[in-house]
């Protein structure tokens, strides 16, 4: 791989870990709400492989956040302008969301078969 396909993957990886935690997710938590394996999710988030573009696209729509803030450097991104993006950063609100995200999963599964 190139130095910036390295560099990228390495910013994705960073942001995605940034986000998972601020939502107090797990890697089997958000593994499991973007469909994919956590073994894959670890990676990505170590930097390593080259993730294709509808993982992370599963992976930003888990998190609730548009896929080109997995790519934004800390000076792209306040801590202030991430509060606004996430949806999810109250835990009386989490259950019924990732009960409903869950749900459109689902149903986005049986649309897709």
């Amino acid at each position: 791989m190139n130095v910036l396909g390295n560099k990228l993957n390495a910013i994705l990886g960073k942001n995605i870990h940034k986000y998972r935690t601020y939502n107090s997710l797990s890697i089997d938590q958000l593994s499991g709400l973007a469909g994919i394996n956590p073994k894959s999710l670890i990676n990505i988030e170590k930097g390593r492989g080259n993730p294709k573009v509808d993982t992370i696209e599963k992976i930003a729509a888990a998190l609730c956040i548009d896929p080109q803030h997995l790519f934004m450097t800390d000076d792209d991104v306040s801590e202030q302008s991430m509060q606004v993006k996430l949806i999810i950063n109250n835990e009386k609100a989490r259950p019924a969301f990732l009960s409903i995200l869950n749900g459109l999963n689902s149903l986005s599964d049986e649309v897709n078969k």
